[in-house]
């Protein structure tokens, strides 16, 4: 450093060293850890959004999925108890169990990635986004195998279909999918 440079901010004040990013000479009251302002400017990081607007309710469904897991099982549990003869009664109508299990199971995989997605949720990290989008691509698969075995179930005799009630769930977790993989707001709240 030359012996009369100055702090390119005040004039005339002797510089007392240069930043150590850009090599601008700055007085003493000017250097912030070796750093001018601009640099120390552009050095933090942006602060995260607060959870907001859709996020909001995806976080809810990420809460509120275990507890309708406990319900599920209990509700299963109940019904079990009171069948007298377990082999004799799934002899005569097996699909209660198996369809029983195998929402079970689904849920219990549903349950196991919103915790996965729920920990990054909170923490505000970045892989929020790959989570939440994993999250509903096992939502969008749960919902097709439910569809085809509802349709597989159906007899002759049962109401007609209703086309909202089949289709919206499908439709659904592929809207927040694309939502996680578009959104401004998801990109500015999950900086970590």
């Amino acid at each position: 450093m030359s012996a009369n440079a100055s702090c390119v901010d005040h004039a005339g004040v002797a510089a007392s060293g240069p930043c150590r990013r850009c090599g601008s000479f700055l007085c003493a009251d000017c250097l912030v850890g070796g750093h001018c302002a601009a640099c120390v400017s552009r050095a933090a990081p942006p602060e995260p959004r607060a959870f907001g607007g859709w996020l909001i309710l995806s976080l809810l469904t990420l809460f509120s999925l275990p507890l309708r897991f406990l319900a599920t099982a209990l509700k299963s549990g109940v019904e079990l108890r009171k069948v007298d003869d377990i082999p004799a009664s799934f002899a005569l109508d097996p699909s209660w169990y198996v369809w029983t299990a195998l929402g079970l199971v689904t849920d219990a995989i549903l349950v196991g990635l919103a915790l996965f997605a729920l920990i990054a949720f909170l923490r505000k990290q970045k892989a929020t986004i790959v989570r939440m989008q994993l999250f509903y691509v096992g939502v969008f698969c749960v919902n097709v195998l439910m569809t085809i075995g509802e349709a597989v179930e159906r007899t002759a005799s049962d109401p007609p279909v209703n086309m909202f009630g089949t289709v919206w769930p499908l439709v659904l977790p592929v809207l927040w999918i694309n939502y996680f993989r578009t959104s401004a707001r998801v990109k500015q709240t999950f900086l970590r």
